[in-house]
């Protein structure tokens, strides 16, 4: 088994056939629904977090899985964010929003100005948080938010 760290929130890791066998399972067999495999993916994510100090505890992760052709296998394990805690709302925000424009805009439809406030994300769970944040404190301005062309995330709130 390698495990090289890509950056702070992903991970890589190669398992070979003989890895697997020890686990007692094939590449072209891992499912999350499998007991097994929840067993195998949860000892190398331990062994992860020992060896190259990964840790996913409290975290919501992606994983891509990819079967080699010696039979054994590539994961790619990145920690999305962090999980909101049992009262509802979310910890720290891990992937905070990047102000891109404050300042009065043009409300046409209704035919007066008013303060907006454009934020813009690298990732759908920044994007996210914000949002759940945003219904935790019973904001009642106008928002919009989409993705662009660019593949982030945009979000603008009225004031």
């Amino acid at each position: 088994m390698e495990i090289i760290m890509i950056s702070e929130t992903k991970l890589k890791i190669m398992l070979s056939a003989e890895d697997l066998k020890e686990f007692e399972l094939e590449a072209e067999s891992l499912d999350y629904s499998n007991t097994e495999t929840k067993r195998m993916f949860w000892d190398v994510l331990s062994r992860a977090k020992h060896s190259v100090g990964f840790d996913t505890d409290g975290h919501r992760v992606l994983v891509q899985l990819y079967p080699s052709r010696e039979g054994g296998c590539e994961m790619f394990i990145t920690r999305l964010g962090l999980l909101c805690r049992e009262e509802g709302r979310a910890e720290e925000e891990e992937y905070p929003p990047t102000v891109i424009a404050s300042g009065k805009g043009h409300a046409r439809a209704r035919g007066n100005s008013e303060l907006k406030t454009a934020f813009v994300f690298n990732t759908m769970e920044g994007l996210l948080a914000v949002c759940r944040r945003l219904a935790a404190i019973a904001y009642d301005g106008d928002s919009e938010a989409f993705v662009g062309d660019d593949r982030r995330y945009y979000l603008f709130l009225s004031e």
